[in-house]
């Protein structure tokens, strides 16, 4: 083991060494690039820190450049870290019609970094956008048959999912981007997947994982604030049946955002084949015709007024809390060695996923955040979402077991908000002081 330890360090001093090495700075670049994509910059944050703020400071070498491929891997990694490279370095590889020259689409090795350099744009940036569409266009034209073993390689993963995956696109090509009653928290869910697993080698689970979190958001908005009864019951069925046969019978929010969790649910399931040679699809069906079947319940005791009994809340709130789908999905994301009887046995939740859901709806109840949409809805019949529903019986339990009483309402809307049970509990101290 120590043998181990001091061979590790010694080729960490290695690999320091060769920063120091005098190189030309496309080379250095190169370099910097390779140390990255095995995951390993981090060991080296400050030598890749000095090596780019030289290459930065070389701003009229980089600008005098006619190479396509070394001006796009000095964008894309200057970008990475934070450096403002204008977008007009590009502009010497464009027509005077704004495109981008087409005798370049024979450079494939500079379409392939144009490619990867076009996904660190910001809004606005034409010229980047344009460089998109132009790369992704002559990369998926190639042949791949014609072009070097390795490279082909490259361009063919860089197209399936580019080395700086950047969700906002994902979100936008899905229209989910345009569904304003949702609440968005894309690069929340995409740094709790971080959190979860932060090694390198699971760059599939959060990307997965993010995707995943990002569609149980949507879709338990479009039950909590959207849907009026009759929109909410055809999409269930619709879930339930995992069709799009006679889509169009959904309203065009409702079936748009159908759509996301049916797209993102099968691209999730079809990436994991490839990569695993199992289909967890058929699971995936089932935990989300599970979790909406929950959400249509609450729905219906909310809109009813009818309030369970805490056993039967929990019943369908350990469903409803989204828990089953994002643990079946880092099952089949992250073990070795995945099997149909371990998906099964994932999907039908055993006792320690019970407990663990309950602690996560528990964990969520005391803790609904104000950024959640939960004033009346100006999209529908819904005077007020479930996830009142979800606090008020756990906060009512949890009153009840420190000796208060009362509904904790304020007129139509439950008071949930940020309040935990302890300002719960000083509020109703503080009236009796008053009172007193």
């Amino acid at each position: 083991m120590e043998d181990k330890r001091t061979e590790q360090v010694q080729r960490k001093e290695e690999v320091k060494h060769l920063f120091d090495r005098e190189m030309n700075h496309v080379a250095k670049l190169e370099f910097i690039d390779a140390v990255q994509r095995l995951g390993l910059g981090y060991h080296f944050h400050m030598k890749i820190k000095d090596a780019l703020h030289s290459i930065h400071s070389k701003t009229r070498d980089a600008q005098l450049s006619d190479d396509l491929y070394a001006t796009s891997l000095r964008f894309r990694l200057l970008r990475q870290h934070g450096y403002d490279v204008p977008q007009d370095v590009f502009q010497r590889f464009m027509n005077s019609t704004g495109t981008f020259v087409e005798s370049l689409n024979r450079d494939v090795k500079g379409l392939l970094n144009l490619y990867e350099a076009s996904f660190h744009g910001m809004e606005g940036e034409t010229i980047v956008d344009e460089a998109w569409n132009f790369a992704s266009k002559h990369l998926k034209d190639l042949n791949l048959d014609e072009v070097p073993t390795n490279l082909a390689s490259h361009v063919s993963h860089a197209l399936d999912m580019p080395i700086h995956w950047r969700p906002n696109r994902w979100w936008d090509e899905l229209g989910a981007n345009k569904m304003s009653f949702c609440r968005d928290r894309l690069v929340e869910h995409y740094f709790w997947s971080c959190i979860l697993l932060f090694e390198p080698q699971y760059t599939d689970f959060r990307e997965a994982n993010t995707k995943i979190l990002c569609t149980v958001t949507l879709i338990d908005d479009v039950y909590d604030i959207y849907g009026t009864q009759e929109e909410l019951e055809l999409l269930t069925d619709f879930i339930v049946r995992w069709s799009i046969t006679d889509i169009n019978r959904l309203p065009p929010t409702i079936r748009d955002s159908f759509m996301v969790l049916y797209n993102t649910t099968n691209e999730v399931g079809y990436h994991t084949m490839k990569k695993r040679r199992i289909n967890p699809i058929p699971y995936l069906r089932k935990v989300w015709a599970d979790e909406c079947k929950a959400y249509l319940k609450e729905f219906y005791w909310y809109n009813n007024g009818i309030k369970p009994t805490l056993e039967e809340y929990m019943d369908i709130a350990v469903d409803s809390v989204g828990g089953v789908i994002l643990l079946l999905n880092s099952y089949f994301l992250t073990t070795d060695k995945v099997t149909e009887e371990g998906l099964d046995y994932v999907s039908k939740i055993p006792s320690v996923a019970h407990s663990s859901n309950k602690i996560l709806r528990f964990n969520d109840d005391f803790s609904t955040s104000s950024n959640d949409k939960l004033g009346p809805p100006i999209f529908g019949s819904v005077l007020g979402p479930p996830t009142a529903l979800h606090a008020h019986h756990s906060l009512n339990l949890g009153m009840t077991r420190v000796g208060l009483d009362g509904d904790v309402r304020t007129g139509k809307h439950h008071v949930i908000g940020d309040l935990g049970l302890i300002d719960l509990r000083r509020d109703e101290e503080n009236k009796s002081d008053d009172l007193g």
